[in-house]
């Protein structure tokens, strides 16, 4: 985990409780995730999924 979060440029982080839609939030930032890794969009020194 040190790895992942010292080489990040931000990192955000939701500790709270579920709220009105917020899977749909987390959802749709997983597609996002998941279409820049297969774009390529991470670099070349991108890590396994």
């Amino acid at each position: 985990m040190k790895q992942i979060y010292s080489s990040a440029k931000e990192v955000y982080a939701w500790l709270g409780l579920d709220a009105d839609g917020s899977d749909e939030v987390i959802q749709a930032f997983c597609q996002v995730a998941e279409c820049m890794w297969d774009s390529g969009l991470f670099g070349k020194h991108q890590a396994t999924k």
